[in-house]
């Protein structure tokens, strides 16, 4: 009997060893997807305390060897990171079209998808300012660029009605002024942020057509 607790007692610490592994092997790998290269040693050197000669040699090895791996995969985004600040429409797309190359299984994962949502919000800035200032031929030619999957597909499809109905009125004659009224009244959706704009372009267009249609 007093064998048998002993083998339950060499178990039960075994078992507890290797979970306490795992879960510092999971951190070392959580700290990694969010880059905290400091921490993720520091819980990789943990693995050196076990009384377990797999977690303190094999695993410890493979971490050391993942922080490296990990360092080396977010350098690449280094680059895109330098494009971002660059600002304007060319580097901001070209930043999203670089950071998409990482992987999902890299440990940069998430940060490139940070690094993404970044241009995309600087991109929504850009075409908002577009927007105010009706500067409808820039706007058409952004929106024909972006990369669709990152933007709501509502707000693409209101932003090139805009656009679209803006140009048709700046051809400046009746027939471009119907046309660009009737692409605006497209947006019926009253709770969408550009909604009003949209009812008040339609009616300033309407009184051009108007206008012109007095002077034929």
């Amino acid at each position: 009997m007093q064998a048998y607790d002993l083998v339950e007692e060499r178990i039960a610490a075994w078992r507890g060893l290797w979970q306490e592994g795992e879960t510092i092997y999971g951190e070392v790998e959580n700290d990694l997807r969010n880059s905290r290269w400091n921490s993720a040693f520091r819980n990789a050197v943990r693995l050196l305390n076990l009384d377990n000669t797999f977690w303190a040699t094999t695993k410890y090895d493979q971490a050391i060897r993942n922080i490296q791996i990990a360092q080396e995969e977010s350098s690449k985004l280094d680059n895109a990171y330098r494009i971002l600040r660059r600002g304007g429409t060319d580097n901001w797309l070209k930043a999203i079209e670089d950071a998409a190359k990482i992987p999902k299984d890299s440990y940069a994962y998430q940060e490139a998808q940070k690094l993404i949502a970044q241009a995309v919000d600087k991109l929504t800035g850009s075409i908002e300012t577009m927007i105010e200032g009706q500067d409808w031929q820039t706007l058409n030619s952004t929106l024909s660029r972006l990369p669709e999957s990152y933007f709501p597909a509502q707000d693409l499809n209101d932003w090139q009605i805009l656009a679209t109905a803006g140009l048709e009125a700046q051809m400046g004659t009746v027939e471009g002024l119907g046309l660009a009224i009737t692409t605006a009244e497209k947006l019926t959706d009253s709770s969408r942020p550009y909604y009003a704009l949209a009812q008040e372009l339609v009616k300033d267009w309407r009184q051009e057509e108007t206008a012109l249609q007095q002077l034929a």
